[in-house]
Order: structure tokens, then sequence, then C-alpha cells
């Protein structure tokens, strides 16, 4: 749960910008790639979540961290998982639905090309 840990989902938000650029912008790359970057942005996410979950100090503790992961239930702390997570879930899914309606109203050969 640091920099140094599993949450590789801070490169997914950094490369955010990149990927737009290079799909929509540039038109360098299919939209195919900025479907997959979305599906691998959720499996990420997951991981973070899941991970978080199995840190927290609950019957079901799995990783024993240290400091415990208690932290996160503070101040300016639980903006995480209150509010940016269900932000970052929320945007992938958007992002993928207006993805695949792009694709089927332009009915593109082969899906999203």
């Amino acid at each position: 749960m640091t920099f140094e840990g599993r949450n590789v989902d801070i490169v997914v938000g950094l490369t955010a910008p990149l990927i737009a650029r290079q799909c929509f912008a540039r038109r360098a790359w299919s939209r195919r790639a900025a479907l997959w970057w979305n599906v691998a942005g959720i499996g990420i996410l997951l991981n973070v979540v899941v991970h978080a979950q199995l840190s927290a100090p609950t019957p079901f503790r799995v990783f024993a961290t240290q400091p415990p992961v208690t932290f996160i239930a503070y101040f300016p702390w639980i903006w995480l998982p209150a509010f940016l997570v269900a932000l970052a879930w929320a945007l992938h899914a958007l992002s993928i639905r207006q993805l695949l309606r792009r694709a089927a109203s332009r009915r593109e050969p082969g899906g999203l090309a």
C-alpha cells in the first residue's frame, strides 16, 4: 500500500493522458488499445482493492503489513476507498461503454478498429 508496494494502479493514472493522446488525438493507436488499457486498469484496481482487504486487520487478514492498513479510516486517506476507488471504477466502465458504443454505431468491420 505504498509506492514500493503492489499499487501499480498509479501507473494506470499516469499513463491515461498518453493513452488518450495516442488513441484519440493522434489516432496512432486503435480503439482496441484503449479498450485493453481500460480492462487492464480495472484488473489492476481489483488487485489493489483485494490486497487492501486482505491486509486489513480483520479475521480474513492474509498479509501482515506494517503499519496496519487502519490509517485508511482517517482523514484525508478515507477519500481513497470512499470516493477515488469508486470514481476509478466508474470512469473505466464509462470509457469501455463509450468505446463499445462508438464501435457499434460505426459498424466497423471486426469491431474496434
